[in-house]
């Protein structure tokens, strides 16, 4: 189903210390008051901003935004189309992947700067990192043809240290570093299971209906995968592979985020414009689901705002979810 490619051409976006976040419609902000994620704050009395950064897909360049204020801080200049953003707090550097130029974009998280450009030898679909380790992986962009490697930057010196063939159409990818291992999803093999130590698979869980989303509930070791075809959402054992649960969501789920504070999955449906919710606790879907823009895509949680973000590809717009009641508070034009 060449469809879903397509949809991930003009998208990007994650995460785990990457975020997503709403601003004024990405053109505001003269960058005085910007700042690292991990100082909060709002940007007065000289304190950093408690920033996220929100590629502007086909736009050239990336948005960041005070989540507390939803004030836009700044823009900066990246690749012809930015997609996900993935950052390691612990050296104040983000990392974003382009889903056209083969680049991966260093940024300076104190200053809103760009400090490098990481060349590779295609497009980037997803990225993770395990911050502890320094490093940085990236998979290969499938858009309607293969999409098979995998690429290991080490974050010291922002140098490609490994680059392997891991897969046939890769979609994206969770690293748990606890455990040692990154999952990776796949249209045509299922869910890739990789041995970061020396970047091998190390076993494949077969899943049809074009695996999509995948993301890690750490306390209870269970997978999230979403089906985009088959308007499911896989529960895995990632010790085991086994599937513990198939849910019924929406039209074609993409992606899926995780609230462990509160045990939600938040899931986009992009066939039918909504957000579905799962307990995690129960491994059930909330009866309700929460209408968004047209055509949802990326969907990125951050607990600590309690807040989940809704990029909408069809509409152009970002929704933004009070995760306390579940309700937009917020639609922003992109």
């Amino acid at each position: 189903m060449r469809q879903n490619d397509r949809l991930r051409k003009g998208l990007g976006l994650l995460l785990v210390g990457l975020v997503i976040a709403f601003g004024l419609a990405c053109n505001g902000g003269d960058g005085e008051n910007g700042g690292d994620e991990e100082n909060g704050g709002n940007g007065d009395n000289g304190a950093a901003a408690s920033v996220a950064y929100v590629p502007h897909i086909w736009g050239g360049y990336v948005c960041v935004i005070d989540v507390d204020t939803d004030e836009v801080l700044t823009n900066i200049d990246t690749g012809t189309n930015p997609g996900e953003v993935a950052e390691i707090s612990a050296i104040n550097r983000a990392y974003v992947g382009d889903l056209t130029d083969a680049t991966i974009t260093v940024i300076d998280t104190t200053n809103q700067s760009i400090v490098n450009t990481i060349n590779l030898d295609n497009p980037v679909s997803s990225m993770d990192v395990d911050e502890d380790a320094r490093r940085v992986y990236a998979i290969d962009h499938s858009n309607g043809s293969s999409g098979t490697n995998l690429h290991v930057i080490d974050a010291s010196n922002d140098t490609e240290i490994a680059n392997v063939a891991v897969g046939s159409r890769l979609q994206h990818i969770v690293v748990d570093p606890n455990a040692g291992r990154a999952y990776l999803t796949d249209f045509e093999e299922g869910v890739i299971v990789l041995d970061i130590a020396n970047n091998t698979v190390v076993a494949t869980v077969p899943m049809a209906n074009l695996p999509h989303g995948i993301a890690l509930d750490t306390g209870t070791n269970q997978l999230y995968v979403t089906q985009v075809e088959g308007n499911t959402v896989a529960v895995i054992d990632a010790a085991t592979g086994a599937e513990i649960a198939t849910l019924s969501v929406g039209s074609q789920p993409q992606w899926i985020a995780l609230d462990s504070s509160n045990n939600i999955a938040y899931v986009t449906n992009e066939g039918d414009g909504t957000v579905s919710m799962i307990d995690t606790s129960s491994n059930t879907v909330l009866p309700d689901t929460i209408a968004v823009g047209t055509s949802p895509f990326f969907v990125v949680v951050r607990s600590d705002v309690n807040k989940a973000y809704v990029y909408n590809a069809g509409s152009g717009t970002l929704s933004v979810i009070d995760t306390t009641t579940n309700t937009v508070t917020a639609t922003v034009s992109l």
